[in-house]
């Protein structure tokens, strides 16, 4: 389990300008939304990632193995894709910084309430 303080943490070292960019696309509907992709079922991933990028919705790939499947797919990875590479407490430091910089919020609950 991630806690609070691992997610600030993440946040604060997470690069300014690049969480700025992204978070416009959040701000300006661009990019409807976000998911956090946590589990390896392999046989769902691909249905599962299809369904969501269709939608414009960036998915966050926490788990290694579901990374390693996806590059040996050939599958494009990165903003431009909207599948996410990256381990859990970065995930959620970047949806974190998105809420500290566009919500203005700074309290575990209130970027919590403001992913929703």
């Amino acid at each position: 389990m991630v806690n609070s303080s691992d997610i600030f943490s993440a946040a604060d070292s997470a690069d300014s300008a690049k969480a700025r960019k992204q978070g416009l696309a959040f701000i300006d509907g661009s990019i409807p939304g976000y998911a956090l992709l946590i589990g390896s079922d392999l046989t769902k991933a691909l249905p599962v990632l299809e369904s969501l990028t269709q939608r414009q919705i960036v998915v966050f790939v926490v788990d290694k193995t579901l990374q390693n499947f996806l590059q040996e797919k050939d599958l494009s990875l990165g903003w431009d894709s909207g599948i996410i590479p990256l381990q859990m407490a970065n995930a959620l430091g970047c949806i974190a910084q998105v809420a500290r910089t566009f919500g203005n919020v700074d309290e575990p609950d209130d970027v919590l309430q403001y992913a929703r």
